[in-house]
């Protein structure tokens, strides 16, 4: 009996260490439903999780080569950016990231407050936009870089977001 309750044991943490990796590898959901929450605050549409889009960020992400530098791919599809030092930063935090950007951003003059940046937030609810796909890579530092793609892409000069 004894031999049958470590086993269990053994059995319960190990698909806790499972359910924990998994996590911590940033499922789909962890990038999509922070966009749908921003979108849905603005009254848009849900966008769907593409797996050419994540392809597509996941080349370009392994193209960086670990420097995790912020530099776009300008390959055509929206784009947005963000890379981390530290080990446990979500793919919820970078979203977070980008939409937190809302704060600096006037709808109705269509600008940004001066300094700021607000073309992630806007790229993250562009009306037109429908897919998203989105890649997590370690950076050489420990940290992480994340991109996300968009399709089709935002931000054009004198349209608004939504």
């Amino acid at each position: 009996m004894e031999g049958l309750c470590k086993n269990k044991i053994s059995l319960a943490l190990l698909l806790i260490c499972l359910v924990g990796l998994a996590r911590a590898q940033d499922a789909p959901d962890d990038f999509v439903k922070p966009h749908n929450a921003a979108r849905a605050a603005v009254g848009l549409d849900p966008l769907t999780w593409n797996e050419s889009l994540v392809d597509s960020a996941k080349n370009y992400a392994n193209q960086r080569g670990g420097d995790c530098n912020l530099v776009h791919s300008n390959s055509g599809p929206g784009e947005n950016l963000a890379n981390s030092t530290a080990g446990d930063f979500t793919a919820t935090l970078a979203v977070d990231l980008w939409v937190v950007e809302k704060a600096d951003y006037d709808y109705n003059t269509n600008t940004c407050a001066p300094g700021k940046q607000c073309g992630h937030y806007t790229q993250v609810v562009w009306r037109d936009t429908k897919f998203v796909g989105c890649a997590k890579v370690p950076c050489a530092n420990g940290g992480s870089y994340f991109i996300c793609h968009y399709d089709p892409a935002g931000n054009y000069v004198g349209e608004k977001p939504y």
